[in-house]
């Protein structure tokens, strides 16, 4: 029963709290008459309800969305398992510290615009996406006393930009009821790939060089990959090897057929080749 609201920040923990405004607001639409059944001014003024937000990111990947059109829910729910996998989900946290029931509310729909997913999976395994369709049932639900649940929700979007998010919880029965917002902008960005670059001196007939390749992994951080070198005829290049000091001959294809992870690293090379 929650939803996510994110700021970019270097992987900040940020607190979005509806504490006072929670409060204030549910308080006068109580006492206008606007909230029947949400308890008294009373039950509100005892605690607070917070809702909290943990594992945000700076920015966020351009990914391909999910395509719901005309999809079952069986269809959906195995879409996203495999677009989310391998991401790391904005830990979102709803507690109720009044000491009193709530019942009839819901997450409104965020309705940040159609470049833009936030999926959430339901105790029966089903995901929905709360951008669109909010978080719970259309009737809504009870938020119980003392009250505290994390669900993990996973952004994905298509286009590189700043999404402005606003969370409502809303009276299910009617929407434009609102208990409690928080909002925040989410940064989309498209991906930065790896850096390769070369220090090569001039080789001389004869006369052993060495040279270096770097790599800068960006954002293809972790990702397999083999290199492939193109090795001039009647030259032996040899590579460097850190785990044990020795240089060994560089062959057209580096690494395993299952491949290394990109990562920042600096290689060691020289030709032409000389004895070891």
């Amino acid at each position: 029963m929650e939803q996510l609201v994110e700021k970019g920040g270097d992987q900040q923990v940020r607190r979005l709290c509806w504490r006072a405004i929670a409060v204030s607001v549910a308080v006068a639409m109580v006492a206008a008459g606007l909230l029947p059944g949400l308890g008294t001014q009373s039950a509100w003024a005892q605690g607070e309800i917070t809702l909290t937000a943990t594992g945000l990111a700076a920015s966020y990947l351009v990914r391909q969305l999910v395509d719901t059109a005309d999809k079952t829910q069986t269809v959906i729910n195995a879409a996203v398992e495999a677009a989310v996998s391998g991401l790391t989900p904005i830990e979102v946290t709803l507690s109720n510290g009044t000491g009193t029931d709530y019942s009839g509310v819901r997450i409104a729909p965020v309705n940040a615009g159609p470049h833009i997913q936030l999926w959430a999976k339901d105790t029966v395994g089903n995901w929905y996406d709360i951008n669109a369709v909010g978080w719970g049932p259309t009737e809504g639900f009870t938020v119980s006393a003392n009250y505290s649940a994390t669900t993990d929700v996973y952004l994905i979007a298509d286009a590189a930009e700043t999404y402005p998010l606003t969370v409502k919880l809303v009276d299910a029965s009617n929407p434009q009821n609102v208990i409690a917002q928080a909002s925040a902008n989410v940064i989309v960005r498209s991906p930065v790939p790896m850096a390769v670059t070369a220090q090569v001196p001039t080789f001389v007939v004869g006369q052993p060089a060495e040279f270096t390749v770097t790599t800068v992994a960006n954002d293809d951080a972790g990702k397999l990959v083999r290199a492939y070198f193109t090795v001039p005829e009647g030259v032996l290049a040899e590579y460097y090897e850190v785990n044990d000091g020795k240089w060994y001959p560089l062959p057209n294809v580096y690494g395993p057929e299952t491949g290394f992870p990109v990562a920042d690293a600096t290689s060691r090379f020289r030709a032409p080749s000389v004895s070891r």
